[in-house]
């Protein structure tokens, strides 16, 4: 293990995650959502949505929204027809979402040069190497999470 540097804001890494996994995301996230007219809270819904339906319940959380702020956010984007809105077969009070992927063209082709450059820089790396960046991302994404959950209580 490396010896740790006197200033703990000097050291690499956490300038690294600071400043590329924070900031930068929020301003590409912004900028993608801004070229599809879309708020950044409706746009990062979507990317959510990518991977299967969600419950309102499940988006709001994700999301940090209250169920009031959610219902907006499905609003807006059923109105674009980016989602639809149905009701949980098992349990009618729970709304599901799913996104209506014939309408989110723009959205991939906003993300697509990303994904690109992404596949490029994954190509540089062994899968040993991309298994050892994944597993640090991920426990620094579970210590940021849990901080965040931390200083909201």
């Amino acid at each position: 293990m490396s010896e740790k540097p006197a200033n703990l804001f000097s050291d690499i890494p956490v300038r690294i995650l600071n400043h590329i996994a924070s900031t930068d995301a929020i301003l590409f996230h912004r900028a993608i959502a801004g070229k599809l007219a879309l708020k950044t809270t409706d746009y990062r819904c979507l990317l959510f949505l990518i991977d299967g339906p969600k419950t309102a319940g499940e988006l709001a959380g994700m999301l940090g929204l209250t169920t009031g702020s959610i219902t907006a956010v499905m609003t807006r984007l059923e109105k674009r027809r980016f989602i639809r809105r149905t009701s949980d077969r098992r349990d009618k009070r729970k709304v599901i979402i799913e996104s209506v992927p014939a309408n989110l063209e723009p959205l991939y082709g906003g993300l697509a040069e990303f994904v690109r450059a992404m596949w490029a820089l994954d190509a540089r790396y062994s899968a040993s190497e991309i298994a050892i960046i994944n597993d640090y991302m991920n426990r620094a994404a579970n210590i940021l999470h849990d901080h965040t959950q931390q200083a909201e209580a």
